[in-house]
């Protein structure tokens, strides 16, 4: 076990985490966590909003001493010494802002990938759902994912510009209208699909108890 209380390891949390255990400690995306142990087996320590407690390290990533918040020391902001340059400190705070932009984005991205390989297209090519609740379960997924891959490489893109050039709220702004018209689409479609998984979480469940009684399976 590792005491990092003289040189603090901060991390940003990359997804929701509730804890289960009075010692867990919960948080959501993009949290600050201030890490106090680190433990070969994937639990760290940490404290975050007052609150210390363990939580799963593939959670979190470590942010940057360039990310890293400054806080005041006094409850009063001060204005920088005469002379003193900003341009720098505003230039870090957009690299900070921009690249974090970028990896949420990316991370979105993958996430989606992830779902429709793993999940839902295997489960076109079975046989455990009608077509219509998986066509229900897809939804407009596919075009999402998709559209996410172009919203991506565009910031991308962008990023490659001179500083001066780059517009990043206009790659958003441009693709808004499509945007717009999946994400409506999505959620329209999004109470159906909920009731598919209900509905079949709920009979796998009694199969499940079923099995567990001994009762003889049904072909």
């Amino acid at each position: 076990m590792t005491d990092n209380s003289n040189n603090q390891l901060v991390v940003r949390a990359k997804f929701n985490f509730q804890q289960t255990n009075e010692d867990e400690l919960s948080f959501t995306k993009g949290d600050v966590i201030h890490v106090t142990r680190v433990e070969e087996g994937g639990w760290w320590e940490g404290t975050h909003n007052g609150r210390t407690g363990w939580f799963p390290s593939n959670y979190v990533r470590e942010i940057k001493p360039s990310e890293k918040p400054v806080s005041p020391k006094s409850g009063t902001l001060k204005s920088p010494p005469k002379g003193f340059d900003t341009t720098a400190i505003n230039k870090s705070y957009y690299n900070v802002v921009l690249q974090n932009i970028l990896e949420t984005e990316n991370e979105y991205s993958k996430e989606l990938q992830t779902v429709l390989s793993t999940y839902l297209r295997p489960l076109q090519t079975s046989e455990k759902l009608s077509s219509a609740n998986t066509s229900y379960l897809m939804g407009n997924l596919e075009e999402i994912c998709s559209f996410q891959q172009m919203l991506v490489q565009s910031l991308e893109e962008c990023t490659k510009l001179p500083e001066a050039q780059q517009r990043v709220g206009g790659c958003f702004l441009n693709l808004m209208p499509q945007m717009k018209t999946l994400y409506l689409s999505y959620c329209a479609n999004h109470p159906s699909a909920v009731n598919v998984l209900t509905e079949h979480r709920c009979v796998h469940l009694d199969l499940k108890g079923k099995d567990f009684l001994g009762y003889p399976p049904k072909y």
